[in-house]
């Protein structure tokens, strides 16, 4: 058995016991239950269309109408056939129920990390446990933020492959580093990938750091260099996706600027306002470790014996209502959130602890890493730096939400709180680092009773949405009262196991404990610790049986109504906010929707004309239904809208503006069915002003996302046709466009639309979609792909066979 652990079936022990912990939380998945998660039925609302043709004819629908009239899909669920690590992303799934395998594989990965960094067997079990289930994890996989918690599998072994590189073996370091950040970019998360080479980056600059104290400057430069190699090698087969993707963002509201010179949205990328919305309120630090230090979440299930249980029940409330009402204890300063960042309280004092005892560029690596983390997660609450960030520092304006980059503090925390606890173990003399054990019992146990003693009468616990709740009924008075006590019992909770850790470090010190023992002591208080608040808020009761999953995409009978009509039209649901309606994209082709990246040309016409209720931007756009809430039932109607102009039309005049605004501003007040607008810089693609169609017909004869084709017969002379749909440009002019089979050029009309002139007579016209980042992007993408296959076996080839020259001399 012994000979068996030794020889790499401890693995096997330790990969099946971090199943078990994932089962086990997990169990209702493996008892053929799902989850809802909310951001995985938002994806399977809007890319129902993409989905389903590409399960009719193989191909892959590169542009979607069903939201926001039509936009690519390139950050949807575009699959790239010649991505080498799309191939080998089902490994990551573990072959595990409702995406579990998420979970599994953040442990899988850490726990390598720490074994291959020297840590113990025994312990790199207890932080890979420790790291999996750090409660943002949780929490974001509550959310259905899947692509983000995929990418956070990588960022443990893209790091130790770096620390390969540098400190062990450079080829292999280089083959595992194309590996890992390659799969980090086929994940399809740029904002955490964007993080994680951010974290490798200072990694590698405090590596240089410490190599210019030893005067290895030369070495280092050597293996910066190789690195390089390495990360362009990774990215070879996410070619395609990478092309695309920055194709499309030049037009989206994170990447280009908008055309409108009234309203500046930002020089090429997000306005720093939108961006910086989630931000960290600085006090709300301390829910890394104090977990109701902000109160929680938006929604917390209402507690019975709490001052507002009390309060609604002498207002008369059931009892049975009572089970069911949601409070919102969060009182920090983002708009909302589902939980706290919480690392744990016993990983924070393990955390503290490394910087006491760890040495040399890995602590300095650490220190400043954790606080510049700290800084770009607190936005706009620490706006002098963050705005010379967001203005200055590469792409940095292109992501939203900057509380996302404490996934890499997630991160961090727990790797450093192990290298600590393993430099302990191994010293001879354990006595050295009593003071550093005292001196993080100071700092995090004085914090934390700091915290308790005056921290409810220091903090503002009235949270950013208290009015509006109020208006809905909460006694608010209660609400203030329940929240400053979850924040006492929150943090004597903390301040006991901070103590707990110290108790355990000092019978570490003293070895009053075996490995063995410390590391199941360790174990037991890291479950104890992060387990119950992750229960909070995923627990067996977010599980369903599998039937009832149709709840989740819920039919009206407005929905039935609409979907009756088999032609080609869009649908605006205003029972609910259409610029976040997700489920209408689910059954209709709809002009609202849900997407972090639309077109900033869409969200300019959603702003200055749908937004306000301009009804001819609505004829324009097909809208050929309004769903609205029948005021004396109470249920959606659908509500046919006779002025919709169908798939496309001829007008009567073209009207030339000096530019985009103008072209904006005439759609305030004008007849789509009569009059076109068009900036002049369009002028050579229309050679009349005045046109006369007469009896001229135009009809949408064939539809796939891909492909639009109309049969036009056109009377009187040239005439000009306006089609419903979005224009939109990509990298070159990627909708095509030809007439009786010749290629033509078409042209933007009224801001959104597209515009072309056509000859007198029959004509058939075809619109097709062919980006071309798509169509050669795959070509490199296949290319790099065995590129990047054949330098990671001849990295672990050249590493095997060094291996094997050190074990017999005599082969060398």
């Amino acid at each position: 058995m012994n000979k068996f652990l030794n020889k790499g079936g401890f693995h096997i022990v330790a990969l099946g016991l971090l199943l078990l912990v994932t089962g086990i939380y997990f169990l209702p998945a493996f008892q053929g239950k799902v989850m809802k998660l909310d951001d995985i039925i938002r994806t399977q609302s809007t890319g129902r269309e993409l989905h389903e043709y590409r399960a009719e004819t193989g191909e892959e629908a590169l542009w979607t109408n069903a939201l926001f009239g039509g936009m690519p899909s390139f950050q949807m669920s575009t699959q790239y056939p010649t991505n080498l690590f799309k191939k080998l992303e089902p490994i990551t799934k573990l072959g595990l129920p409702s995406k579990i395998g998420l979970i599994s594989a953040l442990c899988f990965g850490f726990y390598f990390l720490l074994y291959f960094l020297g840590v113990d067997k025994r312990l790199s079990i207890v932080g890979a446990i420790a790291y999996g289930f750090s409660v943002f994890f949780i929490l974001s996989f509550e959310a259905g933020h899947t692509g983000k918690l995929r990418t956070m599998g990588y960022v443990a072994p893209a790091f130790l492959a770096v620390y390969i590189l540098y400190r062990r073996h450079i080829i292999l370091g280089m083959a595992l580093s194309a590996f890992f950040i390659g799969w980090s970019f086929a994940a399809n998360h740029l904002q955490i990938t964007y993080y994680t080479l951010l974290l490798l980056a200072l990694f590698v600059l405090f590596e240089g750091i410490g190599a210019l104290r030893e005067k290895n400057l030369t070495g280092w430069v050597k293996k910066t260099a190789l690195l390089a190699v390495a990360a362009l090698i990774g990215l070879g087969p996410n070619i395609a996706n990478i092309w695309s993707t920055y194709t499309y963002a030049q037009e989206t509201i994170r990447g280009g600027g908008s055309e409108l010179t009234k309203e500046v949205k930002g020089e090429g990328g997000l306005d720093i306002e939108y961006a910086m919305r989630w931000s960290l309120g600085i006090s709300e630090t301390a829910t890394l470790f104090i977990p109701n230090a902000a109160g929680g979440g938006n929604a917390e299930p209402l507690k019975e014996g709490s001052a507002t249980y009390d309060a609604l029940k002498r207002r008369g409330v059931p009892e049975r209502t009572l089970s069911q009402i949601q409070v919102p204890s969060y009182f920090g300063k983002q708009p909302f959130v589902s939980g706290p960042n919480y690392i744990g309280a016993v990983i924070f004092f393990f955390f503290v602890l490394s910087f006491f005892v760890l040495q040399g560029p890995m602590r300095w690596f650490g220190l400043a890493s954790s606080i510049l983390i700290l800084f770009l997660a607190w936005g706009k609450n620490f706006l002098f730096f963050n705005q010379l960030m967001f203005d200055y520092f590469p792409m940095y304006n292109k992501f939203r939400a900057p509380t996302m980059i404490l996934m890499m503090l997630e991160f961090l925390a727990p790797l450093f709180g192990f290298l600590a606890i393993s430099e302990i173990i191994k010293s001879s003399n354990r006595d050295l680092y009593w003071s550093a054990i005292k001196n993080s019992l100071f700092i995090t146990g004085g914090i934390t009773a700091a915290f308790l003693l005056i921290g409810p009468s220091m903090l503002d616990l009235n949270g950013l949405n208290d009015a509006s709740y109020e208006a809905q009924g909460f006694p608010m008075d209660s609400i203030l009262e329940d929240r400053a006590s979850g924040v006492r019992s929150s943090t004597f909770r903390s301040l006991v196991f901070i103590g707990l850790a110290f108790g355990l470090s000092y019978l570490l010190i003293k070895e009053k404990l075996t490995i063995a023992r410390f590391s199941i002591g360790l174990a037991v208080l890291v479950l104890a610790d992060l387990m119950p608040i992750n229960k909070q808020y995923v627990n067996d009761d977010d599980f369903v049986i599998e039937q009832a999953t149709a709840a989740f995409h819920p039919k009206t009978p407005a929905d039935q109504q609409i979907l009756g009509d088999d032609s080609y039209y869009r649908v605006v649901n205003q029972t609910v906010v259409p610029w976040t309606d997700f489920n209408t994209s689910y059954w209709h082709n709809n002009i609202g929707g849900y997407h972090a990246a639309k077109l900033w040309r869409y969200q300019d016409l959603v702003e200055r004309q749908l937004g306000v209720g301009n009804m001819h931007a609505y004829d324009m756009l097909n809208t050929k239904y309004i769903i609205q809430s029948d005021q004396q039932n109470r249920t959606p109607v659908a509500r046919l809208n006779p002025n919709a102009l169908g798939n496309a039309w001829f007008v009567n005049e073209l009207i030339w503006v000096p530019d985009a605004d103008s072209e904006m501003d005439a759609l305030t007040n004008f007849d789509p069915a009569t009059t076109a607008y068009s900036d002049a810089r369009y002028r050579a693609m229309a050679t009349k002003e005045a046109y006369e169609p007469q009896s001229s017909t135009v009809e949408l004869t064939e539809y796939n996302p891909n492909k639009m084709v109309y049969t036009a017969h056109v009377e009187n002379g040239r005439q000009l046709i306006v089609f419903s749909e979005i224009y939109y440009e990509g990298s070159d002019h990627d909708w095509k466009v030809t007439v009786d089979g010749v290629s033509v050029p078409h042209f933007r009309v009224n801001y959104v639309l597209r515009a072309l002139e056509v000859d007198e007579g029959d004509h058939e016209i075809i619109f097709s979609f062919k980006p071309k980042a798509y169509y050669t992007g795959i070509q490199y993408s296949a290319i790099g792909s065995i590129l990047t296959l054949l330098f990671i076996v001849w990295g672990i080839w050249s590493y095997t066979r060094e291996k094997s020259k050190e074990e017999d001399p005599q082969e060398a």
